[in-house]
């Protein structure tokens, strides 16, 4: 059963399984669909397809808010996780706005709803 707000995916060989997944897909497509900035969050290039989605965390794995996740280019997204220690990537004011919280909100409580016994 998964809670919403909390993570429904391990970290491994099932989060590798859920990248490839089509509810990792319906994520990025939210995204993408969002009123959320599309450039790199790092060096602000423009949107690219071959840009890549990063997890600010991991907490809600399965769950994802869509303030969990940044896209990124792909140079940006090497340099990130070629650091030893890489500095978390904290959003400044991107903030979704209420309605789009309260969406995020009921898709994980369906979610939720859907996997109860």
């Amino acid at each position: 059963m998964s809670i919403a707000g909390k993570r429904t995916v391990k970290r491994g060989a099932e989060y590798y399984a859920y990248l490839r997944s089509d509810a990792w897909y319906e994520v990025k497509l939210r995204y993408l669909q969002s009123k959320l900035p599309k450039n790199c969050y790092i060096c602000a290039a423009p949107w690219s397809n071959a840009f890549v989605f990063h997890h600010r965390t991991y907490k809600n794995l399965g769950c994802e808010r869509l303030m969990d996740i940044v896209p990124v280019c792909r140079p940006c997204h090497d340099i990130v996780h070629a650091s030893a220690n890489p500095a978390p990537i904290a959003m400044a004011s991107d903030q979704p706005a209420p309605e789009a919280r309260n969406q995020e909100r009921s898709r994980c409580d369906s979610h939720q709803d859907s996997t109860a016994h």
